[in-house]
Order: structure tokens, then C-alpha cells, then sequence
């Protein structure tokens, strides 16, 4: 999934550029460094996973 502003900076609609991507799981929290970007898991508990 894309949030708005990585998609608004894509299409140079905004001047900010986004370099990371933050996003939650039920597994181990990890995080990735690619030539595309900054990939962040966060782990959340299952009570509060949707």
C-alpha cells in the first residue's frame, strides 16, 4: 500500500519528498534500506491490529 504523500511527491503535486515507509505487523519489527527506499515494520500487538 501507498500512502497520499508518497503519491503526491511521485507525481511532483508536493515539494517534500518522502523517504521512508512506515507500516505495522504481528511479526518481528524490522527494517529494510533499498535503492527504492526506507521500508519500516512496526510490531503491534494483536489486540490493537485491526
Amino acid at each position: 500500500m501507498i500512502n497520499v504523500i508518497t503519491s503526491l511527491s511521485f507525481h511532483e503535486l508536493i515539494p517534500e519528498q518522502v523517504f521512508g515507509v512506515t507500516s505495522v505487523t504481528i511479526k518481528a519489527a524490522r527494517n529494510y534500506k533499498t535503492s527504492l527506499g526506507v521500508f519500516s515494520y512496526t510490531r503491534l500487538s494483536m489486540p490493537f491490529f485491526p
